[in-house]
């Protein structure tokens, strides 16, 4: 080393580490929070850690600028390999990146998912039926039905109207049975409708009350319906097994007792 080159400064590099290693422990130790919240927050402090380590990098490490150059364009190689190399898939529930290669290919079986099965296990569903949140292949499509766009000169037409409770449930329909559930009060209730008419064909209700300061009163998931079953899970954690014709409770089971749990903010 030359006599008039000073030495490397390592200490804000080893300064940096220390602090994210902290900020990271601190996130995931600290009073329990959602895990989004969670990841949230470490990404953050991982991409500031990153940026100071740049900072420190060309600035402050007294590193040959030779050195800082070619460490920059290493950098910048592995961003661009990166992004060649790999796609975002999706993301989990916890908000973490689901990484694939860029030349994987997708099968129509991986891009539409399935909740209900196999062809042969949905032979029960006619063509129109729409039997689970966003329809039975989960991609609110309805095929084979194609609406009027001038609705100026062919206006829909209205065939009822029915008043119904808060929430957020949508419908899930089988046949001519429209099945969807909200709050009356302190009751939740799941309302059956005839699709034709808008006739109540049958009612459930458990004394149970959601409500959020947020998001405001009432049942989230819609329901799904199994051939002769209407499962439904109200905003307190109470699960529902329905009979489809009657309504009829058929069990009944409080998942955040059974598993101790307390209800998700969302």
């Amino acid at each position: 080393m030359n006599q008039t080159e000073k030495p490397i400064r390592w200490w804000p590099l080893a300064i940096i580490v220390t602090l994210t290693i902290l900020a990271v422990v601190f996130i995931w130790m600290s009073e329990p929070s959602q895990r989004q919240q969670q990841v949230l927050k470490t990404v953050e402090a991982l991409f500031i850690s990153f940026l100071f380590i740049l900072l420190w990098l060309l600035f402050f490490s007294r590193l040959r600028w030779k050195i800082r150059i070619i460490s920059l364009a290493v950098i910048g190689m592995m961003a661009v390999l990166s992004v060649a190399l790999f796609r975002v898939r999706g993301f989990s529930g916890d908000l973490v990146p689901i990484l694939e290669w860029r030349w994987t290919q997708r099968s129509p079986a991986e891009s539409v998912p399935t909740a209900l099965g196999k062809t042969d296990e949905t032979s029960w569903l006619s063509p129109h039926d729409y039997p689970q949140f966003l329809g039975p292949q989960r991609n609110a499509t309805v095929r084979g039905i194609k609406l009027v766009r001038d609705w100026s000169k062919h206006p829909p037409r209205l065939l009822w109207r029915q008043p119904i409770g808060e929430g957020w449930s949508a419908f899930a329909v089988v046949g001519d049975s429209a099945i969807t559930q909200a709050q009356y009060g302190e009751w939740e209730q799941v309302v059956c409708y005839d699709l034709k008419s808008g006739e109540v064909k049958w009612r459930h209700r458990d004394h149970d009350r959601y409500e959020s300061a947020l998001a405001g009163v009432g049942p989230r998931a819609t329901p799904t319906i199994v051939k002769d079953r209407v499962y439904i899970l109200g905003g307190t954690g109470i699960l529902n097994c329905l009979d489809l014709g009657s309504g009829e409770q058929i069990w009944s089971e409080d998942i955040l007792y059974d598993n101790n749990a307390e209800i998700n903010p969302w």
